[in-house]
């Protein structure tokens, strides 16, 4: 699920830059806004982030964490650590991606409490992904 991103925008990206910070396109409309100078301070959760310091070389850990769920996967990647479930009667593997980018080394036995506290993070996630596909965060 690791994708490269390309991004042209000559005003405001030094050519050639790259970053092994992690986004999503979640990311865009937060940045678009910032971009735009709007301030959009109002009920509405947003699942991204403002990618703007980034784009101004200026490195930082993400604050925010990713989700991901589509046909019976999902992922939340907190920091360097990535929680995956690969189908409904699989169970969740946990794995440290500064360490083991190939998720080949299964952390989960060994990080119950982290995997839980995880889990917990991607399944209240998901509910807020079920509040507004249903329009309930937009009226």
């Amino acid at each position: 699920m690791r994708v490269p991103g390309i991004l042209e925008w000559p005003a405001r990206v030094e050519a050639g830059s790259e970053t092994e910070t992690p986004v999503v396109t979640s990311d865009y409309l937060p940045t678009i806004l910032s971009a735009l100078g709007v301030d959009l301070r109002d009920e509405r959760p947003l699942d991204g982030v403002d990618l703007s310091p980034l784009l101004h070389g200026e490195v930082a850990p993400r604050e925010q964490a990713i989700g991901f769920h589509s046909g019976g996967r999902q992922a939340w990647i907190d920091g360097s650590y990535k929680l995956v479930k690969n189908g409904k009667d699989k169970p969740f593997g946990l794995y440290d991606l500064n360490n083991d980018p190939a998720e080949s080394a299964d952390l989960a036995a060994e990080h119950p409490q982290r995997v839980e506290r995880m889990r917990g993070a991607l399944e209240r996630w998901r509910a807020s992904c079920a509040v507004s596909a249903a329009g309930e965060d937009y009226r």
